[in-house]
């Protein structure tokens, strides 16, 4: 090695060391795809105990509780971790303002749901409200004020030995169609866990709750109404398919296509990697040096695409694997849904890639138009296609909706970062031919899923790490 390679090596070396920026995703991004893998494998082994149509029963309660978490101000802790991450001496009067309206919220939408519950059969409505007592623990949610001082590295760990608990508690308890109710209340017992440490790790850290004044809470209300309106839409877009297709074809159908949705969802875990280390970054960089902010944002926007069109490859080409692997031989019903999956996939990474600087910019309205476009097509295009395709037609709706919500976040990108950054698809585009080829011909050859996956996955590691190294080959602060 040359005296000149050395001094390269040993610059970068300390620049990568030393950037707060890669200690957050290096410690968020190893321990949430932990949490990701073991979600999802979780999620496979509740399904296949409680079977397609306790499933759909599970997924139809959680998108009732979804839509009663509404009424909870959905923007208060958006906002609020935006607030903690531009002036974090204010993180202990923010957090007693946040949770307070939350909690005062949480019990008219428990109210909510009982009163929607009371005509339902009995077994239908002690589900629901068992799962809707969750609107209580997520109304104390207090991740978000370490999030917002950049702490990630505690919420990964604490979130991560959390998330192997309820795994190893899941294999324990859960055994049969039986375990339904005892299933659904482990959401609210991981929420009292998380809040509990939470509240001890912000006390360990010197946070002291302050109550806040009359006008601050009216401030707070006003400010955060258009992120409201966005967590409002995103329920309504995230949820809405699940309801037309419970109404219109059923339990099982809705358990099929819960397998699907749960595969995307796995894809959103991997987004939140990316969007927990830099929301709270592109939030005060847009207020303190916005030629960095916007430097970031579009190494932020190139890894989001990424990944993303490396999970629709996999998802396209090894759907019967997966769901096999995961699932079981019961839902192979849901493989050409979970191939279909791929196109929301890619738009959903695009989507988060270009509107997170829009949110980190504090342009909350242009984000809450942006979330209603996806949250209509949604909504609209499962009414239309599902009595047409059935199950299949609520999966090309939300392939559509966030097309649509892609598309109509092009304009406010390109006005915040001066370009549209075209090029950023160009590889991701290329690489998903190439490893959805490549896990194809591995397939036909008999190597295992798992293993031609990673030998298909082999040239976006390198994008990733080239994209990887732009955002974080400078000495960050």
């Amino acid at each position: 090695m040359t005296p000149t390679t050395r001094t390269l090596s040993r610059s970068l070396l300390a620049a990568l060391l030393g950037s707060s920026l890669l200690r957050n995703l290096s410690a968020v991004a190893l321990l949430r795809v932990l949490n990701v893998l073991l979600t999802i494998a979780t999620f496979g082994y509740a399904a296949r105990a409680l079977g397609p149509e306790c499933w759909g029963e599970y997924n139809y309660g959680a998108s009732v509780a979804a839509y009663a978490g509404i009424l909870i101000s959905p923007g208060l802790m958006t906002w609020g971790l935006r607030e903690v991450a531009r002036d974090r001496s204010r993180s202990g009067r923010l957090a007693v303002l946040v949770n307070s309206v939350q909690l005062g919220l949480a019990t008219p939408a428990f109210v909510a749901v009982a009163v929607y519950s009371a005509a339902l059969p009995e077994k239908q409505r002690h589900l629901l409200l068992v799962m809707s007592s969750v609107l209580f623990t997520q109304a104390l949610d207090a991740d978000w004020v370490i999030a917002g001082g950049e702490r990630l590295h505690v919420t990964a760990i604490t979130g991560s030995v959390l998330v192997v608990a309820q795994t190893l508690a899941l294999v324990t308890l859960i055994r049969s169609p039986d375990d339904l109710t005892l299933y659904a209340l482990f959401p609210v017992m991981l929420g009292l866990a998380r809040f509990a440490v939470a509240a001890a790790v912000l006390r360990r850290s010197g946070v002291r709750l302050e109550r806040p004044t009359v006008s601050e809470y009216r401030r707070a209300i006003v400010a955060s109404l258009p992120l409201g309106a966005a967590g409002i839409f995103t329920v309504v877009a995230q949820h809405g398919s699940r309801l037309v297709v419970h109404g219109l074809l059923g339990d099982r159908q809705l358990g099929m296509f819960a397998v699907a949705l749960q595969l995307l969802a796995g894809g959103k875990l991997v987004t939140g990697i990316l969007s927990t280390v830099f929301l709270p970054r592109l939030s005060r960089l847009f207020a303190e040096d916005r030629p960095l902010a916007v430097r970031e944002a579009g190494s932020f926007l190139r890894l989001h695409l990424a990944v993303g069109f490396l999970l629709a490859a996999a998802l396209a080409a090894d759907a019967e694997g997966i769901v096999g692997l995961i699932y079981g031989n019961a839902y192979f019903e849901a493989v050409p849904l979970v191939r279909w999956t791929a196109l929301p996939v890619i738009f959903h990474f695009a989507v988060a890639g270009y509107t997170e600087p829009i949110l980190a910019a504090g342009e909350d309205r242009a984000l809450a138009r942006i979330v209603f476009a996806i949250a209509a097509v949604t909504v609209g295009g499962s009414l239309l296609l599902v009595p047409r395709l059935g199950v299949l037609g609520a999966t090309l709706a939300l392939g559509c909706a966030d097309a649509t919500g892609w598309l109509s976040s092009v304009t406010g990108f390109r006005r915040l970062m001066g370009s549209a950054y075209a090029s950023a698809w160009l590889t991701p585009v290329l690489g998903a031919a190439v490893a959805a080829a490549a896990m194809v011909g591995l397939r036909r050859l008999g190597v295992p899923l798992l293993l031609r996956d990673a030998l298909a996955s082999v040239p976006f590691l390198v994008v990733f790490g080239v994209e990887a190294r732009r955002a974080l080959g400078y000495r960050s602060t």
